[in-house]
């Protein structure tokens, strides 16, 4: 026979799965409403104004040359922009080769969506800030800096 349940510890497992099912939903609706890049970036301040400031700015066809997410989140929106590899951010050489070569209308960096390494060891480098300043216009949205091509 099988012995009856105690309403005690019913109650106690009703509660439980309450509980749990409210505070993921509540997380759920707080990074819906999130300003900030709820991937991997967490801390990333203008998210939103990024993608309203590139969609606002960029033709449907403009190429973005930035990490996978960024073009993701922009293709989503507004564009069709190519994907290129995250090797492309950890080598000085290739990203700009990238940038010559695929000549996109802007370029996405910031710490929320390349790493330490990218930032310091490829963007803060002479070669890289030349090229950059050369033919970007540098634009910063919060956490992110938007280098948007000169048109002569």
């Amino acid at each position: 026979q099988r012995a009856a349940a105690n309403p005690a510890m019913i109650s106690i497992v009703h509660s439980l799965l309450i509980v749990l099912v409210s505070t993921n939903l509540a997380m759920n609706i707080i990074q819906m409403k999130a300003d900030y890049n709820i991937n991997f970036g967490y801390g990333g301040k203008g998210t939103r104004e990024l993608f309203n400031f590139l969609e606002k700015n960029l033709g449907s066809n403009s190429v973005v040359l930035a990490n996978y997410d960024v073009v993701y989140n922009y293709n989503i929106r507004a564009g069709v922009s190519p994907y290129f590899p995250g090797k492309v951010f950890k080598s000085r050489q290739l990203f700009i080769e990238t940038a010559k070569k695929e000549r996109p209308q802007c370029i996405v960096i910031g710490i929320p969506v390349n790493g330490v390494y990218t930032m310091s060891q490829v963007f803060k480098n002479q070669e890289v800030q030349s090229f950059l300043q050369q033919y970007f216009e540098k634009i910063q949205i919060g956490s992110y800096t938007i280098w948007m091509r000169k048109y002569k």
